[in-house]
Order: structure tokens, then C-alpha cells, then sequence
């Protein structure tokens, strides 16, 4: 059946049977298909705004400065819509560039949910961010999102380096939770056509399809906070074939490590993905492996998924910016 509603023709003669069922499913609903019914749902719940009827409910909002000082522009960028932040006072030009991908499972998400953090990213680090909306699942599937990205990034840099006033060659990558996985693969390619990216910063990023595997996500997940063990499990579905879950451009815990920048992950022990950063944190400083460059784990004792995106609810929140701005300072510098 296809996607949009309409009953898809059934190409196996055996299964021709079915295709009344298929017809009446799509007379009387829209979507036809159970998992873009569910990706309606979360996409109703997860990107409308749950607080609206409830004063006081949502976090405050962040420091006037990263309202005042950061000028954004809405982009079309290889086809795809983009929120670009620059600083309205720079003492640099041209500026570098981060590219920053949301997270959502893969399935939901978009720029307007990082607003926040892609603020912060921009004043801080004193960078133009560009927050790229990616196709999402179960719409388009892997490596739809990868390609996506990637053909934004090439673009952005070659032909919107004068009018984004950014240097192509000093290139950031960042993202949270799924858009962590996709900037930990963005700098597998990257390296790959020999234009490597200065540094990658990971919040809470989702690394390993094989989530099973940890005992964070065992114990953590079946309740979680932020998300759970039900959307991670369809969320995973909706994007990935069982076949590609080891794939390194899937599940960048299996990437060779020559291929990724120095790379900072920030994550709190409460999140059920925690495990799964520390293994990817300590598989790259085991010197056996000659595993270079290394990685820096910063752990956020009792934190769940996305403390880092609540203006003023967590006290780590500050921390968590500082020590990216930090990094990205260090690397720009090559200290």
C-alpha cells in the first residue's frame, strides 16, 4: 500500500486476494499504512505545543542575549528547508560554519524544537549554524536523511559561502540524540572526499541501532522520561532494515576511527543511550586500536535525555554550553 492512501497495486499474483482490503482500508482511512498513522500521531503530540493550556508548565524562556544578538534567516538549501543563525556582532569574517541536525528518532523533530540550542551554539561558539530539516521516516528511509544532509552541507559551502559569509574549510558538525547519529556519519563522509570537519560535538547522540545491547537502555528505557522503549523501537523500524543496523553509516559506534574528528559527547547517566556513548567514548581511547583522535565524555550525574534544551530548568545546562564553547575554541585555535 502506498504511503499517501491510496491502495498500491499488489505485484504478487498469490497475494491478489488481499487487494479488497487494501481498497477498503483506503476508502476509510488516511494514511493507509499503520506506521504513518503512528508518525501522524507523534508528530501531532511531539511538535505542537502540549503546554500551551497550562501557564506556568514550561521552562522560562532563555537569556534575552541569544534573542537580541543572533539574527536567523530561513533558507531553501539543496531543496530542503534550513534555519540559518548568525551573529549579529562579529569581530571575524568570514565566520566557520556548524551544521546542526535535530533529533526525534529519525521520525520527528525539526528546527523550530532546537531553536534553542542552535542560538546558543551560534553566540556562543560565535559561528553560523545552519539547522538542517531533514527528510524524515518512515517517509523517506536510510540513508535518505544522510544523503540529504550531505548534499545541504556540499551546498551550503560551495555556492552559499559569499551570501552566509562562512569559510567552507572550517566545518563543525553537531547534533542531539538521532541528528547526533547523523552528524557522527556526516563526518565518516566527510572524511571520506577529503574535506574533514574541525570537530564534532554529540548531545546524548543515538550511536548503536542495537540498542538492546546496553544495560542503560534495558533498565532505563521500558519507563523513560524523554522517550521510551515503544517509540524507540518503532522509530528504529520506521527508519532502518534489520540488515543495516551495524552498518558505521547507521550506527556510528562501528565507524573506524580515523575517519572521525575530535569529538566531544555530552550525556546524562539518566539517559537510557548512555551506555552506548561511553562504549563509543571508550572503544576510541583504547590505544591497541590506535584510536585517534580521542574522544571526550563529559557524564551528567542524574540527567535525562535533552537536559541541555530547557532554558534555565537544569543548572548542567550552563555547563554543557560552556564546555562546548570551550572545545570548539580549542579547535579552532588547534590547542
Amino acid at each position: 500500500m502506498s504511503a499517501d492512501g491510496g491502495s498500491a497495486e499488489l505485484k504478487n499474483s498469490d497475494a491478489a486476494s488481499a487487494q479488497p482490503l487494501y481498497d477498503m482500508l483506503a476508502r476509510i482511512r488516511k494514511p493507509v499504512a499503520m506506521r504513518d498513522i503512528v508518525a501522524l500521531c507523534l508528530r501531532h503530540v511531539l511538535m505542537g505545543d502540549p503546554f500551551a493550556d497550562a501557564p506556568g508548565a514550561a521552562a522560562a524562556p532563555p537569556d534575552a542575549r541569544y534573542l537580541q544578538d543572533v539574527h536567523v534567516l530561513q533558507m531553501e538549501i539543496a531543496g530542503v528547508k534550513c534555519a540559518v543563525y548568525k551573529p549579529t556582532q562579529v569581530d571575524e569574517l568570514p565566520l566557520p560554519v556548524m551544521f546542526y541536525m535535530h533529533g526525534g528518532g529519525f521520525v520527528t523533530g525539526s528546527s523550530d524544537d532546537t531553536d534553542y540550542t542552535t542560538r546558543r551554539l551560534c553566540l556562543d561558539c560565535n559561528m553560523v549554524v545552519v539547522s538542517i530539516n531533514y527528510p524524515l521516516a518512515p517517509e523517506v528511509v536510510f540513508p535518505g536523511a544522510l544523503e540529504a544532509c550531505l548534499t545541504i552541507a556540499n551546498e551550503a559551502c560551495d555556492y552559499f559561502a559569499d551570501e552566509l559569509k562562512v569559510d567552507a574549510t572550517r566545518v563543525y558538525l553537531c547534533g542531539d540524540s538521532a541528528g547526533g547519529n547523523l552528524a557522527a556519519v556526516m563526518a565518516q563522509k566527510l572524511a571520506e572526499t577529503g574535506k574533514p570537519a574541525e570537530a564534532l560535538i554529540l548531545l546524548a547522540p543515538w550511536l548503536d541501532m542495537q540498542v538492546e545491547k546496553y544495560d542503560s537502555y534495558n533498565k532505563l528505557a521500558p519507563e523513560g522520561i524523554v522517550y521510551d522503549a515503544a517509540f524507540i523501537g518503532y522509530a528504529r523500524g520506521a527508519y532502518i532494515r534489520y540488515e543495516d543496523w551495524c552498518n558505521p553509516l547507521a550506527s556510528p559506534i562501528h565507524a573506524p576511527p580515523d575517519l572521525l574528528p575530535p569529538t566531544l559527547v555530552l550525556v546524562g547517566t539518566d539517559d537510557p543511550l548512555s551506555d552506548q556513548c561511553r562504549a563509543f567514548a571508550d572503544a576510541r581511547q583504547n590505544p591497541k586500536q590506535n584510536a585517534k583522535p580521542p574522544v571526550e565524555l563529559v557524564e551528567y550525574a542524574g540527567m535525562p535525555h535533552c537536559f541541555y534544551a530547557f532554558p534555565g530548568l537544569f543548572a548542567e545546562e550552563e555547563d554543557c554550553y560552556r564546555r562546548i564553547a570551550d572545545f570548539v575554541r580549542r579547535h579552532k585555535t588547534g590547542t
